[in-house]
């Protein structure tokens, strides 16, 4: 993280405003911030460090922050700009103060307020905004919490020495910020959760083992006596041994016993077997004589019953014989009494169709007068006969069929009528259409005009369509580019981005690789004195005497690796050209569509929208356009329209009056139809009421013919009937029609007695059988008893295959428990050895497994603060004569902590190391100045650790003498040749004359000033 920017507003001891510009400091390198006590110089430090974590790094509260001397009106403020990864960044913050209202008097309390911005180009973009989002964003981006910071950025007046002095846990938390190396705690957090779950899974297995164990004596109690379930019991009780030769022989002998069982209980089952079929053979015995005696009671019940219905199947038999003598005469009965009903039936007939005709001959029109004879002798029953019905039948048809003829006459006058009134209104509809023709001609001009109009506007949007669709396209591709350039700038940023991280690389990879080329060439001597032989001559002086040859300082560096330094930092120099080219074509691609795009480039919406209605625009005109050539069409087809309808108004004028002149020759046509009608048919000028009348005097006059015919036939039938009767009763030997009638019976009847006379008979053959087969009688057996007897064997079998199925299943399961019990103690061993060994792990990684109860976190920390203390060492060494020296302890931790995390101090005069609370405050300065030195070396290093390329050191010089305080500046400026910008707080004069650019912080009673001055011209 490298400063750029500060600027700060009423904050401190700063009344007004003030901006520091570190860009024209980082050419030195080196620059010192000096100025009055009380001036402010601590409160800059203070500044940027309220900028990034929202409190400042020295002990002053945030209620302390507003400068005294500014008024209420102005703002306190404080926005820091700085690079990080070769990315911009820019946060500010308003602390907590009172100012004046925005409207009114008075004064308010102002809220803290933060924001965090990234820069792209001239813009600077939102990161984050609000104080808990801005602090959580650069937490995020320096990888240092405010402690940390103050601890190897900015080393506070007061607190420089915090970092030599700190605990182990503090120095932990800071070095695991430092590298990153918390992700060797999560290891050690997942190997100790792995352990923790093969534990509990060997605690299962156990587990499992146990309830196979109660399983066994469990499913063992349900098939033992009760003295062995006990013993099995204590056995239980008295605990077990999990791995094969503990419990596995008691499974197997369990087992062996339940199989004893089983061979016990199934010879109990056959035992029961063979007592219950015994019992169910003499049941069976039992049974069968039971059923002999039931039988014979029966049948000689039977028999006493057949014998007192013996009279009553006697009288059945004889009523049976003579239904069957008058069987004969049934049909000849039947026939006499229906003739004897059709003749009832015949006569009623005929008095109704007399009384139907004399209905229909009452006033009978003038036409029909002569049919009144002919019909009055059909009126009377006693009148009727067969000739005189067929006379008057034809009387009647000859009437009809004049009548007829009068009916079509008076039809076809009804026709001419209807012709009459047709040619009437075929007339009227043609005047109406007349008039209808006649103003067709009118509305078809008005169209014509219409479509004239319509035509002069289709062409005058042809005209206009041409200029419109350039517009059109010029406006969808300006569109088209603003919407374009929204992607091309997000990725012409991440571009950007991309390049800055490129160049980044680029340097630190030349910058790696001339470091190592210069150590190279200051390891050159030692590398040629290493060749040297005492009386050889030497290749660079000639000289065959060595008295004082160069020592060793090449450090291991060798030409295979200068070589891949060069080769990566030529590939790193070729990654940021491709960038640089990709970002090259992003600016011309975007240059290119903002040209295109113009005025739209800053609003892609406003160009869609004007571009759509152009283009609606440029649709009507040309849908207008298209319907010229129609509307040409449209005008031609109604001027023939017109043509059209002036003549054929013509012609339908024409039409009328000769529909006039046929509707009057219709009308003279039906006059002359009618008076000839009138004279043939007197008094009725309709002949359809005397063609119905005539018709009902047709129907009834044939009705009576038709039953005068049938009352002939049906009397011939009757007496036939009556003399076949007479003689079949003297053969059937009945004295009458009324006798034999009463002896008939029904087809039911007569199956019904001859079943009752058949069933009586064979009923009585088959009991005296069945007493004849029975043979001698016998005693009746106590069947309950037996029966008693087969339910409890049944039972004792049951209870018996019970008691075998219960024992086998129980010595199935023990076996497979047993089984599944050997099973599993094999499998629990290489489960415990993989438990032994994950804990071993996990206990050497947590700590817990060595003596100096170090964690692999605290491990691989230690390693960095061994490298940290080598390299603070250097520093020491140069900055105190090469009397002191850092050096990293792994000594136990009083109070049995953690070790592996101290800093001891070697003195070379006296030989004795020291802890670095004993040093003097000189000393603790310079102690102090090299460790946060060798931080910043170290990391550096190493990949994936926080990059610090800044340090700020707050006072602690003027507690050096001039010699020592001679030697921390040569490695300040040793520093400042490794690309670091280190700034120095002090007031100590000689440092002025070192340091030839700083920043000047000057003191007025009307509060402070700061400005960027080389020191030189001071």
């Amino acid at each position: 993280m490298r400063p750029r920017r500060l600027e700060i507003a009423a904050f401190g001891p700063y009344a007004g405003g003030v901006m520091l510009d570190f860009d024209t400091l980082a050419e030195e390198g080196l620059f010192l911030i000096h100025g009055p006590t009380g001036g402010g110089k601590t409160s800059l430090l203070d500044a940027m460090t309220y900028a990034l974590y929202g409190r400042p790094a020295s002990d002053r509260g945030i209620d302390r922050l507003r400068s005294d001397h500014a008024g209420p009106q102005i703002e306190s403020r404080v926005a820091f700009e700085f690079c990080l990864r070769g990315q911009d960044y820019r946060v500010t913050r308003v602390p907590q103060h009172e100012r004046a209202k925005r409207s009114g008097t008075g004064t308010t309390q102002q809220k803290p307020k933060a924001t965090l911005a990234r820069r792209q180009d001239a813009t600077w973009i939102p990161v984050a905004e609000g104080v808990e989002d801005v602090g959580r964003s650069v937490l995020d981006l320096i990888g240092l919490n405010r402690q940390q910071f103050a601890q190897v950025v900015v080393l506070p007046q007061g607190q420089f020495a915090d970092a030599l002095r700190a605990d182990p846990s503090d120095r932990r938390r800071l070095l695991s910020t430092l590298f990153r190396t918390k992700r060797f705690d999560r290891y050690t957090q997942q190997l100790l959760e792995r352990a923790r779950q093969a534990d509990a899974a060997v605690a299962a297995r156990r587990a499992d083992l146990d309830g196979l164990w109660r399983q066994a004596i469990a499913r063992w109690a349900d098939i033992a006596a009760d003295g062995e379930a006990e013993a099995a019991q204590a056995a239980s009780d008295a605990g077990t041994v999990h791995l094969s030769g503990g419990i596995q022989p008691r499974f197997d002998r369990l087992a062996l016993a339940a199989a004893e069982l089983v061979e016990e209980a199934g010879t109990h089952a056959l035992g029961a077997e063979a007592s219950a079929r015994d019992a169910d053979a003499q049941l069976t015995e039992a049974t069968l004589r039971a059923d002999r005696c039931r039988r014979r009671s029966q049948a000689e019940t039977t028999l006493r019953r057949l014998d007192a219905e013996a009279d009553e199947v006697a009288t059945a038999r004889q009523q049976l014989s003579t239904a069957e003598r008058a069987a004969p005469c049934a049909p000849l009965l039947e026939a006499v009494a229906a003739a004897g009903a059709d003749l009832v039936d015949l006569d009623r007939r005929c008095d109704i169709a007399a009384a139907r005709l004399g209905s229909a001959a009452a006033d009978l029109p003038v036409v029909l007068n002569d049919l009144c004879d002919s019909l009055a002798a059909l009126t009377r029953p006693e009148g009727i006969s067969v000739d005189g019905a067929g006379a008057a039948r034809d009387a009647v048809r000859d009437a009809a069929t004049h009548i007829e003829a009068l009916l079509r006459r008076h039809e076809a006058l009804q026709q001419a009528r209807t012709a009459a009134v047709a040619a009437a209104r075929d007339a009227d509809d043609l005047q109406a259409r007349c008039e209808e023709l006649d103003a067709a001609p009118l509305r078809l001009e008005g169209g014509l005009a219409g479509a004239v109009s319509d035509h002069d506007a289709a062409r005058r949007a042809t005209d206009r369509s041409t200029a419109r669709g350039a517009q059109v396209q010029q406006l969808q591709a300006a569109a088209a580019a603003a919407a374009e350039l929204v992607g091309l700038r997000r990725r012409h940023a991440a571009a950007l981005e991309e390049l800055s991280d490129a160049q980044a690389e680029a340097t630190d990879a030349n910058e790696r690789h001339l470091e190592l080329l210069q150590r190279r060439i200051d390891g050159m001597a030692g590398e040629l004195a290493a060749a040297l032989v005492d009386g050889v001559a030497c290749s660079v002086c000639g000289s065959t005497t060595h008295p004082a040859p160069a020592g060793d300082r090449i450090g291991g560096i060798d030409d295979y690796q200068i070589h891949v330094a060069a080769a990566l930092a030529s590939r790193s120099r070729q990654a940021a050209n491709r960038v640089a080219e990709v970002v090259a074509a992003s600016d011309r691609a975007l240059a290119a569509r903002t040209a295109v795009a113009g005025a739209a480039a800053d609003d892609p919406a406003a160009a869609r929208r004007q571009a759509a209605t152009a283009a609606a625009d440029l649709e009507a005109d040309r849908d207008l356009a298209s319907r010229a050539a129609g509307l040409s069409d449209r005008i031609e087809d109604l001027d023939q329209q017109l043509q059209q309808a002036r003549s054929e108004a013509s012609d339908a004028r024409t039409g009328s009056a000769a529909a006039r002149g046929r509707q009057h020759a219709a009308e003279a046509a039906v006059a002359a139809q009618a008076e000839a009608l009138r004279r043939d048919l007197p008094g009725d000028p309709d002949p359809r009421g005397a063609a119905e009348q005539v018709a009902q005097l047709l129907s009834a006059v044939e009705a009576i013919t038709a039953l005068a015919v049938k009352h002939s036939a049906a009397k011939a039938d009757a007496s036939s009937c009556a003399r076949r009767l007479a003689g079949l009763l003297v053969e059937r030997s009945f004295d009458d029609a009324d006798q034999a009638r009463a002896a008939l019976l029904g087809d039911d009847a007569v199956d019904h007695l001859r079943s009752q006379v058949a069933a009586h008979g064979e009923d009585r053959r088959a009991a005296r059988q069945q007493l004849v087969d029975l043979g001698p009688a016998e005693d009746p057996p106590d069947l309950e008893t037996l029966r008693a007897v087969c339910r409890e064997l049944d039972d004792a079998v049951g209870a018996a295959h019970r008691r075998h199925g219960a024992v086998s299943g129980a010595a199935e399961e023990l076996s497979r428990l047993a089984a599944q019990h050997a099973d599993a103690s094999q499998r629990l061993r290489p489960a415990l050895e993989e438990s032994d060994r994950l804990r071993h792990l996990a206990d050497v990684c947590n700590g817990t497994g060595n003596p100096l109860r170090m964690s692999l976190e605290r491990y691989v920390l230690a390693s960095y603060l061994e490298e940290i203390t080598e390299a603070a060492s250097v520093r020491l060494l140069a900055m105190t004569g090469g009397r002191y020296a850092l050096r990293h302890s792994d000594a136990r931790v009083k109070g049995g902590g953690a070790s592996g995390l101290g800093i001891i101090v070697s003195d070379a005069y006296t030989g004795t190391e020291r802890d670095p609370s004993t040093l003097s405050g000189g000393e603790t300065f310079q102690a102090s100045l090299a460790l946060a030195l060798g931080v910043a070396d170290v990391v550096g290093r190493h990949a994936g650790g926080v990059h610090l390329d800044t340090l700020f050191v707050d006072e602690g010089f003027g507690a050096l003498d001039a010699e020592a305080l001679e030697q921390a500046l040569a490695e300040l400026d040793r520093l400042r040749e490794g690309g670091r910008l280190v700034g120095i707080i002090s007031h100590v004069g000689a440092l002025r004359e070192r340091i030839t650019a700083g920043i000047e912080v000057v003191k007025t009673a009307n509060g402070s000033d700061a400005r960027v001055i080389a020191l030189a011209a001071v």
